[in-house]
């Protein structure tokens, strides 16, 4: 409601004027609107599937707003932001899924569920008071702890639909197939789980003692160890050692492992920060063309030749792959260094390269003879 303004009519009388009983409707109806913002609470169910709850004038008016209910798909609240307007808004929602407070332009802010937030209407959008930030507002660090949850980073180059040939053996960054001769199949953001499971070993520096809610969406099952869990429903860690995540026999998708006893909703991690997570584990070192050098090192004779490559910081020592290059064989892959107590690793890798060519044409420096380009992958993933 716009302030209504008492008529005072023409001076000196005022007879022209609003009547005593219109001003004091008016004078009334400003102050029915100022205790409503600052004392009235909303209740607004946002229940359902996905989609915008637009709230009406009135609703707006109240200074707070709670808004609650079962949420099964991503939900969008707008608020008018016409006029310079602060609410305290909650999410009480529950479900795996995201709130957005937003104006009618689309300029909003992300309400975490279980939190609240003061929120103003600046006339063109909707902004947190505490930040003076709009969308993704007050965003905690690494809420999910699984890795490359959209399947986006691939530093091996698993091909989806590839049976794997032993057990636990590694595909996409972070996950892996529990068993021999099965699959992960992948569809954009959303993964197949064979029957027997494919699965992440989340390592114990993450995982502190306490209560714990994983989330997907699809029909695969899910499992926390050998136990298995619903989606969203909260179960409790011990805490001091590494813990495996399995999906089972469907689809998963947006999958989530979040601190505490309520479901949050999926934000996805950026790229970048993501591909750096997963490297902490499984670094693919080199990925360079043909006859490129990659590294400098002493011919002991006309067929070998030994490297020194630094190795990264890593979860441990790690094991090194050379994934193409056939003129150069690995025949040595030797760790110098320490694997520090706290599960660090900074290390020196001793390389022993073989090549049927004369060694001599290399002038100690390497690099791949190949077409397709020489590839040296470190793993180090928890087991």
């Amino acid at each position: 409601m716009s302030k209504q303004t008492i008529a005072l009519g023409t001076p000196p009388t005022g007879s022209d004027g609003d009547t005593s009983r219109v001003a004091f409707g008016k004078s009334n109806n400003n102050f029915d609107e100022l205790y409503k913002r600052a004392q009235s609470q909303l209740d607004k169910s946002i229940a359902g599937a996905a989609g915008v709850v637009t709230l009406t004038a009135l609703e707006a008016l109240n200074g707070c707003i709670n808004l609650s209910g079962l949420i099964t798909g991503d939900k969008e609240v707008v608020l008018p932001a016409d006029v310079t307007q602060m609410w305290v808004v909650r999410n009480s929602t529950t479900g795996n899924f995201r709130v957005l407070v937003r104006s009618a332009s689309g300029i909003g802010v992300v309400l975490q569920q279980g939190t609240s937030d003061i929120l103003l209407a600046d006339g063109a959008g909707i902004l947190s008071a505490t930040t003076g930030v709009a969308a993704a507002a007050k965003q905690p660090v690494r809420r999910n702890l699984f890795r490359n949850a959209q399947w986006k980073i691939n530093q091996r180059g698993y091909v989806s639909g590839t049976a794997t040939t032993s057990a636990l053996q590694n595909t996409y960054d972070g996950w892996r197939v529990v068993v021999s001769g099965q699959a992960v199949i992948l569809n954009g953001d959303t993964a197949t789980a064979p029957a027997g499971g494919m699965e992440q070993v989340v390592e114990a520096a993450d995982l502190d003692a306490g209560s714990y809610v994983m989330t997907w969406e699809g029909s695969a099952v899910g499992f926390v160890g050998t136990t298995q869990v619903v989606s969203g429903s909260p179960f409790t860690l011990n805490g001091g050692g590494n813990v495996n995540f399995r999906f089972a026999n469907g689809f998963v998708r947006r999958p989530a492992l979040s601190r505490g006893t309520s479901a949050l909703p999926f934000e996805p991690r950026e790229f970048a920060s993501d591909l750096a997570i997963c490297k902490r584990y499984t670094n693919l070192l080199y990925d360079i063309g043909a006859t490129v050098p990659f590294a400098s090192g002493i011919a002991v004779d006309v067929n070998n030749a030994v490297a020194y490559i630094p190795i990264p910081e890593m979860y441990a020592t790690p094991t090194g792959f050379i994934l193409s290059g056939s003129a150069i064989a690995q025949t040595n892959v030797g760790a110098i260094g320490l694997a520090q107590a706290t599960g660090r690793s900074k290390s020196v890798a001793s390389l022993v390269f073989s090549t049927t060519a004369t060694m001599s044409v290399w002038s100690a420096v390497f690099a791949s003879s190949q077409a397709a380009g020489f590839k040296f992958l470190l793993v180090a993933e928890p087991t």
